[in-house]
């Protein structure tokens, strides 16, 4: 017997938000958060759709049975023909269910006939497909409500005041990871695919967008803050003070000192920043977002937690990866208890937040599938168990930690691929991360020794790469001399030939095999030398006995032996030199064979051939190109450009030399590999198109970037707070 079907809903009307009957301030507050969400997460869908495409091409190319194949081509050909309409459908059912916001919802009235409804208690099988995707969908809500839960209540909250109904739930929050989702799963309808595949959509949708939910629901509760809605909602749990004996309030455990640096590590370059005066920015951040603080105070006489309690307690989770600072307090929870977890002094409080920031503004600016991500993840505990009892981490740039994490960090940087990364160094790093993870428990000595390894073999990766790198320079420059060369014997043969009634085959010789003669004896001697000389004279010889002049004396010999210098066998050498030498008047046989003489040097390979490929003028360029054109004229080697490689894939690569002759332009990557080679012309016409741009120079590492972005970004909220608190005057 059949399950019975679930209750439908009444079909609505999709309708836009600008014609939705809502009132005026929550149509723009709901507009900005589809502007929002439109912007971050469908602009991410063409990387979506191409990890999608690329998945469907090696299921194709590994499948064994040709119906297999046959199937995963013809959903890759269903992608690739419908991927232009998936962004524009999802927005519009996000739209249509944001202007439903407070459009009941009703059950349709079964008819006279109707199978009745089962009890809620009944159990019913479920499709395959079915079940999975309820399955994938319920475990992206888990994850995202476990990184970002107190975000997702936010935004639930202010929802329900949108709505005027009581607070969404995380999987009924439209704009929450759960519903955004389920609405992507409806918009592949337009691509025409298979459940397995809809399956994989989602799995992508979850690692390459909602990965980041935690910043969007963040940005998303900042916007209806900013609209006015709910502005001072926030749930902060109250860290209270332990209470002496005598019922007076006793001052909180005062924070272990900072280790003292051991010998040999006493100065790491000027401070990047004071960790006091960063807490003050965090202070008045935590204070724009958190202007109530409620929630269950800890027990009344209870004892904080105390620096060393918190750093022995991280210690079992310090093996763990860890992406985002909310895992670590859950971890917390789970290791100390609720009341327990809650009373952490400030001052730790804040290093725990610190840490989070920065490790999570690190996972930003590296690739999602580098060893840069896993390593960060593993190193994150140890990390924050290092902060608490040494905060110099925050304000010396040059501290061990910092540069174990910058070297961690740089290798999988945005813009650089698994090619620029030297296997000895992964090694090294994989290695170090192991010991820190293993074997830190308070003693900064584990991550200098780390250091040192790491830096010793940087070193070792600068020397390889500065020895490639000048390998492919002194290449570049052999083809740029070769080209040159090349070059000046056709003007050599231009000149001595212009005006000259030559045979057509005869002129077809000279200007092949005579001219890659020229050419190699140009790359062995410069125009001053008696070689040149010697081999100018004979070209003139060979025009004049061209034009029926008299035969000098051994000619042909002279060409024999200059033609079986550059490659070419004894007896062809001597056919060409008989026929350069034989002069204007030759019999019917002669003239036949110097025919396919010509027919076969066209097809040889002609000296420099590959140094400077022939090809049509260039195109007149736009005043745009030509902008850009004279500025690499005037460019140095050694800077840093980014190029396309697909809609959302960039490579950078390292100029290393340009060619005065050819205007070539040699790139190289971060181990002194060659990458690319431009002409001049070609790598202005790119930039014109925005397909390469130079990357401005920062000395700075990674981290250090990271950090002051996020101390950027503190001071912002810093601003807004004093802002608001003008105005509250």
């Amino acid at each position: 017997m059949p399950a019975p079907p679930e209750p439908s809903v009444t079909p609505r009307t999709r309708i836009s938000l600008a014609s939705a009957a809502l009132p005026r301030p929550v149509r723009e507050a709901l507009l900005d958060l589809l502007a929002l969400v439109s912007q971050d997460v469908a602009g991410r869908l063409e990387q979506v759709l191409s990890d999608l495409e690329r998945h469907l091409f090696q299921l194709a190319e590994r499948a064994t049975r040709p119906a297999v194949q046959l199937q995963h081509l013809t959903q890759l050909r269903a992608v690739q023909r419908n991927r232009d309409h998936l962004a524009r459908h999802f927005v519009e059912l996000l739209e249509a269910e944001l202007a439903d916001l407070r459009a009941p919802v009703l059950p349709v009235i079964p008819t006279t006939g109707a199978i009745p409804r089962a009890p809620a208690w009944e159990l019913r099988l479920l499709e395959d497909e079915e079940a999975g995707e309820d399955a994938l969908l319920r475990s992206i809500s888990m994850r995202t409500e476990a990184r970002a839960g107190l975000q997702l209540q936010l935004l639930g909250q202010r929802f329900g005041v949108l709505a005027g109904k009581p607070a969404f739930s995380a999987q009924t929050l439209p704009t929450g990871p759960y519903r955004l989702a389920t609405l992507l799963g409806e918009a592949s309808a337009v691509l025409e695919i298979g459940p397995d595949t809809r399956l994989t959509l989602l799995q992508l949708f979850d690692r390459i967008v909602l990965s980041e939910a935690e910043t969007l629901l963040e940005v998303m509760n900042t916007t209806l803050a900013l609209r006015n809605v709910l502005p001072s909602m926030a749930y902060v749990p109250l860290r209270t003070r332990p209470r002496a004996q005598g019922g007076t309030e006793a001052p909180a455990a005062a924070p272990a000192a900072p280790a003292p640096a051991p010998a040999g590590v006493q100065t790491w370059g000027e401070a990047s920043g004071s960790f006091d005066f960063t807490r003050q920015m965090l202070g008045r951040r935590r204070g724009l977002i958190s202007r109530l603080r409620t929630g269950n105070a800890g027990p009344q006489g209870a004892a904080a937690v105390s620096t060393q309690e918190l750093f022995e307690a991280l210690g079992p989770l310090q093996a763990r990866p860890v992406a985002s600072i909310s895992q670590v307090r859950d971890a917390l929870r789970q290791q100390l208890g609720p009341e327990r977890a809650g009373m952490i002094a400030e001052e730790d409080a804040d290093v725990l937040e610190l840490v989070g920031l920065l490790i999570a503004r690190l996972l930003r600016d590296v690739r999602a599938d580098s060893p840069s991500a896993t390593w960060l993840e593993r190193l994150h505990v140890a990390l924050v168990r290092l902060a608490l009892v040494d905060h110099r981490f925050f304000e010396f740039a040059q501290h061990p930690a910092r540069r174990v994490l910058d070297a961690a960090s740089e290798v999988g940087e945005h813009g650089f691929g698994d090619e620029d990364l030297d296997p000895q160094l992964r090694a090294t790093i994989e290695q170090a991360v192991q010991e820190i993870v293993a074997q830190y428990n308070g003693d900064l000595a584990v991550f200098e020794s780390a250091q040192h390894a790491i830096h010793e073999q940087l070193q070792g990766v600068a020397r390889r790469s500065e020895v490639s790198e000048r390998r492919q320079v002194e290449s570049a420059r052999g083809k740029e001399r070769l080209a040159h060369a090349r070059r000046r014997a056709a003007d050599v043969i231009e000149e001595e030939t212009r005006e000259r009634a030559l045979p057509r085959v005869i002129r077809s010789i000279v200007t092949q095999a005579w001219a890659d003669v020229l050419t190699l004896t140009l790359l062995r001697h410069d125009e001053g030398s008696e070689e040149w000389a010697r081999q100018l004279e004979t070209t003139r010889q060979i025009v004049a006995v061209s034009e029926g002049g008299p035969v000098p004396a051994g000619l042909g010999a002279r060409i024999c032996e200059a033609l079986t210098l550059i490659g070419y066998h004894v007896e062809e050498a001597a056919s060409i030199g008989r026929h350069l030498s034989a002069g204007r008047d030759t019999d019917d046989d002669m003239a036949a064979s110097r025919t396919e003489l010509a027919m076969r040097l066209k097809s040889r390979t002609r000296l420099g051939a590959q140094a400077m490929p022939d090809g049509p003028p260039p195109a007149p360029r736009s005043l745009m190109e030509q902008h850009y054109l004279d500025t690499l004229l005037a460019m140095r080697t050694g800077r840093v450009f980014e190029f396309s490689v697909d809609a959302d894939t960039t490579a950078r690569h390292r100029l290393a030399w340009i060619g005065p002759a050819t205007g070539s332009a040699l790139f190289v990557n971060r181990r002194g590999q060659r990458a690319q080679e431009y002409t001049l012309d070609e790598l202005a016409r790119l930039m014109a198109r925005g397909e390469a741009r130079l990357v401005e120079e920062d000395a700075r590492g990674l981290v250090e970037r990271a950090w002051q972005a996020t101390l950027d970004s503190l001071r912002t909220f810093g601003s807004q707070a004093q802002g608001e608190g003008g105005r509250d005057e």
